[in-house]
């Protein structure tokens, strides 16, 4: 019996991006890493193996370093609501999970990250 949903996931894809709300912040460009899931039906592409029936990871990629670099968002919260809301109506995911890291945010911290998940 084949399945009815399978995700796929693509983690720590780094980008850079002006984002922030300090003066400094608004110079540069800050490393994001970005790792997204989505929903996509199996059975249309292990029917066909055909990479017009999936959603094209790299394609994806490429949709996430076009809008990073045409984004200045002062708030990540903003940045990850608006790179998910994108990413759902261009590809039409039905479902998708997405968690943008910064780095350089807190000194004293690995990273922060904020996170959206959107279903239609």
């Amino acid at each position: 019996m084949l399945a009815s949903s399978g995700k796929i996931h693509i983690s720590d894809f780094k980008v850079s991006a002006i984002i922030g709300t300090l003066a400094w912040e608004r110079q540069i460009e800050q490393p994001l890493v970005i790792s997204l899931s989505y929903q996509f039906n199996p059975d249309t592409f292990n029917l066909s193996d055909d990479i017009s029936d999936a959603v094209d990871y790299a394609a994806v990629c490429d949709s996430i370093t076009e809008f990073t670099r045409h984004s200045q968002y002062q708030l990540i919260e903003s940045f990850t609501y608006q790179l998910a809301s994108m990413l759902q109506t261009k590809y039409t995911l039905s479902w998708l999970s997405l968690e943008v890291k910064k780095p350089s945010a807190i000194a004293d911290a690995r990273c922060i990250s904020a996170s959206v998940e959107l279903s239609m």
